[in-house]
């Protein structure tokens, strides 16, 4: 949509003789077509008529409807190379024959010349009647050819070829659009009035500028170029109708395009004032033109669909479709406000690390004026680098363990830092990030270790990780870092189990070599017999009457007194003991405590220390109860030593599941805690889904699953 302005005249004068010292401003034409985008042209002319064409923005000023207008774009039409649609009307009345029409020719051929590239020309003819001679076209040469056949004859229909000219010039796509009239007199022959034309001029945003030649009567034309925006010049002989026809080359050429956003529309009409600062002038002029609703306000993060995943930092760069200027674009995060732009295009780099990760909503508001427009998007913030701890043994730990990272970053690692409860104990610059830690160093139970990474964009992440460092079982040595022994305990005559250490072999040195060296074979026959006098003695002292009986006092379960019965366990080819579970042995006697669903047998290793937590909390003071689907739950007090199976027997915990193996695992008190072990099932028992560190020392409600079945260890 477009309008024309009421616009100030300027007159081409015959000379350079200056008549005012005043600078005229004209504004020729304003295209609504992209409202509320409006573009004004308007020529500056000095007091001699010349073209100004040095104007800068900063020293033009803008009031839309009364308010200044904070951004504009200016610049020359040249240099903006915008096309140009001109339609040239000419005189070929009667009184043009001769000179007249043969100098017009001339004039316009002169005009065509200095024709852009973009630029398109029509030519109308206007006598007796009126002749389109040519349609807008780019071809110079059909314009001259078109100009050679003009013929003068008849009467002046001046109003109806100005109407038709105008008519052309509108078809014309571009912004840019002008009527360049040349006659020798007034209208005497049309069917329109001075006010269809200058209607039809409004309607079409077209200015006309009209060239004298010859005595003409000017109050006509006057009134339509000063209502249309355009100019007059009066050629008074035909000799000086070219420089005429130049000069309205030249201006329209050097006219100003001036570009902004209406602030608003006031219907019917909106006010425009351009105020220029030229040689220490002040020119201003006012106009009005038609309101155009104003277009909705919309905003949207074309980037960024509803529901999306985002993380480390995020460019913001909302699309505002009807404007290219508001007055702020803010953004909030879960209602409350964290960051406002005032400035095109009114991007912001979120740094979504210092956000909790989680669901969240993100909205974006454009202001302009008293609209308002706004996005809300459902958004789930991750961590910028994912990082994890990766435990091998899983969350018990004791002695030595690796702590290895994994992690997912934007951007290179620098390196990941570790700290057990907030006490750096190492950094790792490489992949797999891994550092190793003692857990010794810290007392047993649960500590926080924490591994916190960086990367080169800034970004940071950190992950927390709960373990249980478990306390050292007295005698059982040093462990790994999945908590398994070491050594294992075997048994020896006598009815005590003490752990069997690995002997290290370790090279002597050459000095020790030649001591030993020195010792007489004699002497050393000696060390041999005592050796093996010492030996038969204790072999002597394991025996009992029986042969084949290994010699165990018992005590019933929660019994605190001596021993008051004494059983008898088969030794087994080899020397192993009987085990009360072993296929084929009968079981205790009838009155024998071992009948009692628990057995306590005090096969205690003699390096094992008693128990740290008193008789409340060891053996007949604790419980195992098994829970199979389909079964009633079932509870076993706990003695020194007992299997965990689905083979029923003596001191038997049954588990009634296929999964589980006959002999499963073991819980038997040590140290001052029940101990449990796997012993090589097919299924290993299970915490948390986790594989059971093996061994594993119990703590109160603890649930493992064996199988199918859980057994909850309670005190």
């Amino acid at each position: 949509m477009s309008a024309l302005l009421l616009a100030a005249t300027f007159v081409l004068l015959p000379s350079r003789t200056a008549v005012s010292a005043d600078t005229l401003v004209v504004i020729n034409q304003v295209s609504l077509d992209q409202f509320p985008e409006v573009t004004v042209y308007f020529t500056a002319v000095d007091s001699a008529g010349l073209p100004i064409t040095d104007i800068g923005k900063d020293r033009v000023q803008v009031l839309h409807n009364g308010r200044p207008v904070p951004d504009l774009a200016l610049d020359l039409a040249e240099a903006e190379q915008d096309g140009l649609a001109l339609a040239v009307a000419i005189d070929t009345s009667g009184s043009m024959q001769g000179k007249p029409l043969e100098t017009a020719r001339g004039a316009v051929r002169t005009l065509l010349e200095r024709m852009g590239p973009k630029d398109r020309a029509a030519l109308v003819s206007f006598g007796q009647t009126v002749q389109v001679i040519q349609e807008l076209t780019g071809d110079r040469e059909a314009l001259t050819r078109a100009l050679d056949g003009l013929v003068a004859r008849g009467d002046t229909a001046l109003y109806d070829g100005t109407f038709r000219a105008i008519t052309l010039a509108a078809q014309h796509a571009l912004g840019r659009r002008a009527v360049v009239v040349i006659t020798d007199g007034e209208d005497t022959h049309s069917r329109l009035t001075l006010d269809d034309v200058i209607g039809k001029a409004r309607e079409a945003n077209t200015p006309v500028s009209v060239i004298g030649l010859g005595e003409v009567k000017l109050d006509a034309v006057q009134r339509l170029t000063a209502v249309t925006g355009g100019s007059l010049g009066v050629a008074p002989d035909p000799e000086q109708l070219g420089e005429r026809v130049g000069q309205v080359a030249e201006r329209l050429r050097k006219q100003y395009v001036l570009r902004y956003r209406a602030l608003d529309s006031r219907p019917p009409e909106n006010e425009l004032e351009l105020v220029v600062n030229q040689a220490g002038q002040q020119v201003r002029t006012a106009q009005r033109f038609p309101a155009p609703p104003m277009p909705p306000l919309t905003v949207s993060l074309a980037d960024l669909a509803p529901g999306s995943t985002v993380r480390g930092r995020v460019e913001l760069r909302p699309n505002i479709p009807n404007t290219s200027r508001v007055d702020q674009v803010e953004y909030a995060l879960d209602g409350a406000p964290f960051q406002t732009v005032a400035e095109a295009p009114y991007a912001f780099t979120w740094n979504t690390s210092t956000v909790p990760p989680g669901d969240h909503v993100l909205t974006v508001k454009a202001r302009l004026g008293d609209q308002e427009a706004r996005q809300e998007l459902p958004l789930k913030i991750v961590p910028a680098i994912q990082l994890s701890i990766k435990l091998p043994g899983g969350q018990d730990v004791s002695g030595r363990v690796k702590l290895q990272a994994e992690l997912d970053a934007p951007a290179p690692v620098a390196g990941v830092e570790w700290a057990v409860d907030g006490t750096p104990i190492g950094t790792a610059a490489q992949p797999p990030f891994e550092v190793e830690w003692d857990s010794a160093s810290v007392p047993a139970g649960e500590h926080v270790i924490t591994a916190q990474a960086k990367d080169e964009a800034g970004n940071s992440g950190q992950a927390r990780q709960t373990v249980r460092v478990l306390p050292a079982i007295p005698g059982a040595g040093p462990t790994t870092a999945a908590g398994t022994p070491a050594a294992n305990a075997t048994a020896k005559p006598g009815g005590t189990a003490t752990p069997a250490r690995t002997a290290t072999a370790t090279p002597t040195s050459s000095s020790s070599s030649g001591v030993l060296g020195k010792i007489s074979p004699a002497v050393w026959i000696g060390i041999a017999a005592v050796i093996a006098i010492a030996g038969g003695f204790m072999y002597a002292a394991s025996r009992r009457r029986d042969d084949g009986v290994i010699e165990a006092s018992a005590t019933r379960v929660g019994h605190d007194g001596p021993a008051t019965a004494s059983g008898s366990q088969m030794a087994l080819p080899g020397g192993r003991r009987m085990d009360p579970t072993y296929p084929g042995h009968a079981g205790p006697p009838p009155n024998d405590f071992r009948n009692a669903e628990t057995m306590a047998v005090t096969i205690l290793p003699g390096d094992l220390a008693a128990p740290s937590e008193g008789p409340a909390a060891g053996p007949g003071h604790a419980t195992v109860t098994v829970s199979v689907a389909g079964e009633p739950p079932r509870s076993w007090p706990l003695g020194i030593d007992q299997i965990v199976g689905r083979a029923a027997g003596p001191g038997v915990i049954v588990v009634a599941d296929q999964q589980v193996s006959r002999r499963h695992a073991r819980i038997s008190w040590e140290g001052g805690h029940f101990v449990y072990r796997d012993l090589g099932p097919m299924n290993p028992t299970r915490r948390d889904g986790r594989t059971l560190p093996n061994p594993y020392i119990l703590r109160n409600g603890d649930r493992l699953s064996v199988g199918r079945g859980e057994l909850t260890f309670s005190i």
